[in-house]
């Protein structure tokens, strides 16, 4: 009992008193908010939010005590949190020095203190909230890609969110701002955009150029090209076209227009 008494000063401190019979028993299983904690972390680190990133850090390091935590656990989430800001633009090769330091250092508080002090030293580029758009373009670029690949499957708002690593709803309100189009307009998009090509380029039936194109029911597929190109599918279909499957008359899709990225 001394020995372990003894063990838990790295989280009391230097010269305290630990009684055993008032060790606080640790925690079996993590907190269950831990992993959204860290989400919303890598999220602030993302689009640069440093006071953010500087709230979720403290709510992280303020569970680091003997209830929650044993001081190898510690030691480890100090050693990835310090690891998150080596994915900044801004990391310099004094990042791998600091995190070298953990080692040194004996007490948890001295540690927390080291990993907090570590984040404020980020250049404070966009304290404002306002997300960096060259990161967000970067992320919203690579969903695109991924939904140009696999638009004709059935894939979700929450599987392309899950694709890039951050949360639905983020997700969702970063793409509209970047792409000036919602999630489900985009993808109808790029399906009618590969229905016209498929009318102009085929003699594939309506129903087949809707199932090829990801739309999984004729009638939505009909209503939605119509509503886009301004001509139904068997309208488009008749129509003279233009290299490239555009017909000569009717509305245009915007989507390359609004692509920024095209």
């Amino acid at each position: 009992e001394a020995q372990q008494a003894l063990e838990d000063t790295f989280f009391y401190g230097p010269g305290s008193i630990v009684m055993a019979e008032e060790r606080p028993q640790p925690a079996c299983q993590p907190l269950p908010d831990h992993g959204d904690i860290m989400h919303l972390l890598k999220e602030a680190l993302a689009v640069e939010n440093h006071s953010e990133a500087l709230l979720q850090l403290k709510r992280i390091t303020g569970h680091w005590s003997r209830q929650f935590k044993t001081k190898q656990q510690v030691i480890v989430e100090a050693e990835q949190l310090l690891s998150l800001l080596m994915l900044s633009k801004h990391n310099n090769t004094a990042m791998v020095h600091r995190i070298r330091k953990l080692s040194k250092l004996d007490f948890a508080a001295d540690i927390a203190e080291h990993v907090e002090a570590c984040f404020s030293s980020m250049p404070v580029t966009n304290d404002s909230g306002i997300p960096d758009t060259t990161l967000h373009g970067r992320i919203v670029m690579q969903a695109v890609q991924f939904m140009t690949e696999h638009f004709t499957e059935a894939i979700s708002l929450q599987q392309v969110a899950d694709e890039v690593n951050v949360s639905r709803n983020y997700f969702s309100e970063m793409f509209k701002k970047v792409t000036g189009k919602n999630f489900i307009d985009y993808l109808i998009a790029l399906r009618v955009n590969r229905a016209k090509e498929l009318l102009a380029e085929s003699t594939l039936r309506v129903y087949e150029v809707a199932e090829q194109s990801g739309f999984n029911d004729v009638k939505h597929f009909s209503k939605q090209f119509k509503k886009i190109v301004g001509l139904s599918p068997g309208e488009y279909h008749g129509q003279p076209h233009k290299p490239g499957g555009q017909a000569n008359s009717g509305k245009q899709d915007t989507l390359s227009e609004q692509n920024p990225f095209s």
